[in-house]
């Protein structure tokens, strides 16, 4: 019972970031969309605290893709949302750490 509720969860999260997509292109007052974003923030440093990583990580994409199309950098078209996800949900390349620990050569 537990997992059809997260699962509801996780759908309501979504329509409320589609919402937001939408509201961001439809010509919103600035004022608004900064408020978003503050209530963005304040609900992945509550799913944070909760150690619920991954949805606080989700919430974070869409703060990043919110400010960049305030600043401008972002057309509000499909195209560079797509993108613009695809990149802040890609995984980052893992680096290969060779000696990392130094030790201390006899005399």
């Amino acid at each position: 019972m537990k997992k059809a509720i997260y699962a509801l969860e996780i759908n309501e999260n979504d329509l409320q970031a589609d919402a937001i997509e939408i509201m961001a292109g439809a010509g919103v007052p600035r004022e608004d969309l900064l408020a978003i974003v503050r209530d963005l923030e304040k609900e992945m440093r509550r799913l944070s605290k909760e150690l619920q990583f991954e949805d606080a990580a989700r919430v974070r994409d869409r703060i990043i893709l919110l400010r960049r199309r305030l600043s401008g950098e972002l057309a509000a078209k499909e195209d560079d949302a797509d993108v613009a996800m695809a990149i802040a949900a890609a995984p980052k390349q893992k680096t290969i750490v060779r000696n990392w620990r130094r030790t201390r050569r006899g005399p």
